[in-house]
């Protein structure tokens, strides 16, 4: 059974993780490419994430023919997850600004009533006012 991660939004991990380590803290800048990609990839399968891809060749040397195998399979299956992550957080993220478009909206429709009903009062006053001075004289 697929494990679950939580990053904003639920997904699916990887099936069969294959990391060496656990999962790592993101080390890259906020709001850049790189830790979008690292934040996905740091709970599917850290040994995927930037700042471990140059340590591969040291800490898998001595790793046998059959093991690198079974890692690059476990490797083609968390790409695959990340992409479904990716295309899933895409579809949230475009159905979250859909949303805040719909209630800016509403909030401009309704600030310009009350805009409206403030200049019909200043004028329904005037009126008001015109009335009284002329019944004055």
């Amino acid at each position: 059974m697929a494990k679950k991660a939580k990053i904003g939004y639920t997904f699916l991990m990887s099936p069969n993780p294959k990391s060496t380590v656990g999962p790592p803290e993101n080390p890259s800048t906020p709001d850049t490419p790189e830790w979008s990609y690292n934040e996905l990839m740091r709970h599917i399968e850290p040994d995927l994430m930037t700042d471990f891809l140059p340590k591969h060749e040291e800490v898998f040397a001595s790793e046998t023919k059959e093991q690198t195998q079974a890692r690059m399979k476990a490797y083609d299956e968390a790409f695959a997850v990340f992409d479904k992550a990716v295309l899933d957080c895409e579809d949230v993220f475009a159905k979250e600004v859909h949303e805040l478009k719909t209630k800016a909206h509403e909030k401009a429709i309704k600030a310009e009533k009350k805009e409206q009903k403030k200049e019909l009062k200043k004028i329904e006053d005037e009126i008001d006012s015109a009335g009284e001075m002329k019944s004055e004289k």
